[in-house]
């Protein structure tokens, strides 16, 4: 009698045991499913960025403004090309200055607001712990200024641009560099 007793005592714990790894396992697999359907949405989301980029479908407003610096970039160029690196690095701010407002935050981000369907509005709210200085760094890409360009305006030393840029990508969610572009055009 004792025996079966034991007996019957122990199979009841080992049905417990079963059951408790059973549903142990039941949850870990649907947390790494989740984790892998996360991430396979993210990329399918970045992939389908890529695709819009590549086929050019970069938004009127910012081609034309992208277009519109460009021209006068080349406008100014001759007269760039015959001053010294250092009056060419002044001469470099001073052009941003008159086309961005660029030293200015209120005024550059007005700008970009003004010109790009309220952009900047949507990326603060979106994004409330961005610096002003990655607010505009963000800016700065959205526009396509070379990094050259972005070293100058910002002060960034040459060295730690790319860590600052990828430190950013991780801030709003994005996994590699290349993709914050499509990313912050699929924005305006």
């Amino acid at each position: 009698m004792m025996l079966s007793s034991i007996l019957l005592i122990t199979t009841s714990n080992m049905t417990w045991i079963i059951l408790c790894l059973v549903l142990l396992i039941m949850f870990i697999t649907l947390s790494i499913y989740q984790r892998l359907a996360s991430r396979q949405l993210k990329e399918n989301f970045l992939q389908q960025l890529k695709q819009q980029n590549d086929n050019n479908s970069i938004p009127d407003n910012l081609n034309k403004w992208l277009n519109e610096l460009s021209t006068a970039k080349q406008l100014v160029q001759h007269d760039r090309e015959i001053l010294s690196k250092r009056k060419r690095n002044e001469f470099d701010k001073q052009f941003y200055e008159r086309m961005l407002h660029f030293n200015n935050f209120p005024a550059f981000r007005h700008m970009i607001n003004h010109r790009l369907n309220d952009f900047s509005t949507r990326i603060e709210v979106r994004f409330p712990h961005l610096s002003e200085k990655e607010l505009t760094l963000l800016y700065l890409v959205v526009l396509q200024i070379p990094n050259e360009d972005i070293l100058l305006l910002t002060n960034y030393a040459p060295t730690s641009l790319p860590t600052t840029k990828q430190r950013l990508c991780k801030k709003v969610g994005i996994s590699h560099v290349n993709d914050l572009f499509p990313y912050l055009v699929s924005w305006i």
